[in-house]
C-alpha cells in the first residue's frame, strides 16, 4: 500500500473525537470507501489490494462504534436513509423494551430476544421465508411459469435479451419480440425481469416504438427483460402474511383533469411541480399527445404507464372478501410462502383478476403514511409474528 493512502487513513482516524457527529459518519464512508473492511478480529484494517495497516485498540473501537448503532435517535443523526420496514418495527420493539442493535451501512436491524437468540431483519425481508424464494420472486419471468402451471391468470409474457450477449438466442432477441406483438398485438410492456419501483418500464403502442425500444435496450448495459402483454383494469396491490391480507389498495397513475382552458403542460405543471417531466412528454409522445393542447373540460389523461407512490401515482384503500383471502392462499400454497406483495390487474373481485408480479420484501412506507391504522396493525403484526416464530409466546 502506498504511504499517501496510509497517511490518509491514520488522519481520518485521528482528526475526530465525538461519536455520533455527522464528521463522523463521513468518516465512516471514506473509510469504507477506500476498500477496507471492517469485520476483523485483529488489530488491521484489510484494503482492497490484501494488505493490511495496523491499527490501535481506541481506533479498532472507534471504527466498530461507527459502524453500529444502538437507538433511533443516534440513526435519525445519521443522515442516511434507513428501509421503513426497520423504522416501524423498531416503534414496536421498543415498546416491548427488547434489547437491538443497528448496523447503519447495511441498514441490518438485529434484535437481542429474551430466549437468547438474535433476530436478524435485512433492509424490508423479516425472515419469515427462505432466500431461495426471495429469488424466485425476483425472476419475473419464472413466477409467472409457476403461477401459469397452477392455474392462475398471468399476462403472455417472454424474456426478452440483448443482441450478441451470452443469453441471446432466436428465441428472446428482436425477431422474437416482433413475432410475440404479431401473435398477441399491441399495447405491450416491456420492463426488467428482475427491477422494482417500474424503473426502466415501457408502455408499447406499435410496431415503430417497439423497434425503437429494443434498440436502445440492445445498447445499454440493462439485465434481462420481459415483454408482456398489457391487461386492461385496476391495478390492486396486496400485502399478504400466514392466511391473512393485511392491507388491499388500488393503485392510480398520476393523472390530469381537462378544465377546457389550460394547456396539458400548464396542468402538469400545477397538479404535479416535481414529476419527471422528460418521462411525461416522452410517455405522451408515444401516444401522440401534445403537451401545448388544451385538454377537454372533464376528460382524463394519465401521465405515465405506472401507478406507484414512488412514481407520482396515488392510492386508494380497497376491501377485500373472504373469497380473495382464499385466494391469496392458494396463491401463497403454490410457493410455500408466508409473506409477500401482490400486485393484481382486475375488473372485479381480487380474486377474479390477473397477477402481474410478487414482491418478497414489501417496501410498506407509503401506505404506512397514506393509513396510520394500518401502520399500527402492521408493525404489532410483525412483531407478533416473530415472537410466535422464536416461541416466545
Amino acid at each position: 500500500m502506498s504511504s499517501s493512502i496510509s497517511l490518509k487513513i491514520w488522519l481520518l482516524l485521528n482528526k475526530n473525537k465525538k461519536l455520533n457527529q455527522k464528521s463522523d459518519f463521513i468518516l465512516f464512508f471514506e473509510i469504507r470507501s477506500l476498500g477496507f473492511s471492517f469485520w476483523i478480529p485483529k488489530m488491521w484494517i484489510i484494503t482492497s489490494e490484501n494488505s493490511y495497516i495496523s491499527i490501535t485498540a481506541a481506533q479498532k473501537e472507534k471504527i466498530t462504534q461507527l459502524s453500529y448503532l444502538t437507538n433511533k435517535s443516534s440513526l435519525m443523526k445519521s443522515e442516511y436513509q434507513v428501509q421503513h420496514g426497520i423504522w416501524i418495527l423498531i416503534d414496536e420493539i421498543e415498546k416491548s423494551q427488547t434489547p437491538y442493535t443497528i448496523d447503519k451501512y447495511w441498514f441490518i436491524l438485529t434484535i437481542h430476544l429474551p430466549n437468547g437468540q438474535n433476530r436478524i431483519i435485512y433492509h424490508a425481508d423479516y425472515g419469515f421465508d427462505s432466500s431461495t424464494l426471495r429469488r424466485i420472486f425476483e425472476d419475473k419471468i419464472y413466477t409467472s411459469k409457476v403461477l401459469r402451471k397452477n392455474w392462475f391468470l398471468v399476462a403472455e409474457d417472454m424474456l426478452v435479451a440483448r443482441e450478441n450477449t451470452r443469453y441471446s438466442n432466436p428465441e428472446n432477441t428482436t425477431s422474437a419480440c416482433i413475432q410475440f406483438a404479431e401473435k398477441y398485438g399491441y399495447p405491450l410492456i416491456f420492463k426488467p425481469n428482475d427491477g422494482s419501483l417500474w424503473s426502466w418500464v415501457s408502455k408499447i403502442f406499435d410496431k415503430n416504438q417497439l423497434l425503437a425500444t429494443l434498440s436502445h435496450f440492445n445498447q445499454s448495459n440493462k439485465s434481462m427483460h420481459l415483454l408482456q402483454t398489457y391487461i386492461p383494469g385496476r391495478d390492486y396491490r396486496v400485502l399478504y402474511l400466514d392466511g391473512e391480507i393485511l392491507v388491499a389498495y388500488e393503485r392510480i397513475p398520476p393523472t390530469i383533469t381537462g378544465d377546457g382552458e389550460n394547456t396539458i403542460k400548464n396542468l402538469i405543471e400545477t397538479n404535479f411541480p416535481t414529476i419527471n417531466q422528460k418521462k411525461v412528454e416522452h410517455y405522451l409522445e408515444t401516444q401522440g399527445v401534445n403537451t401545448e393542447s388544451i385538454l377537454e373540460k372533464n376528460k382524463t389523461l394519465p401521465l405515465l404507464p405506472t401507478a406507484n407512490i414512488a412514481t407520482w401515482g396515488s392510492i386508494r384503500e380497497i376491501k377485500h372478501t373472504d373469497r380473495d383471502t382464499t385466494f391469496l392462499k392458494k396463491i401463497a400454497a403454490a410457493f410455500w410462502a408466508r409473506y409477500f406483495w401482490i400486485d393484481i390487474i382486475s375488473e372485479g373481485e381480487l380474486a377474479d383478476g390477473y397477477i402481474l408480479e410478487i414482491n418478497k420484501s414489501p417496501i410498506t412506507k407509503w401506505i404506512c403514511e397514506y393509513s396510520p391504522a394500518f401502520k399500527n396493525l402492521f408493525s404489532t403484526k410483525i412483531r407478533t409474528t416473530i415472537q410466535k416464530d422464536e416461541k416466545l409466546i
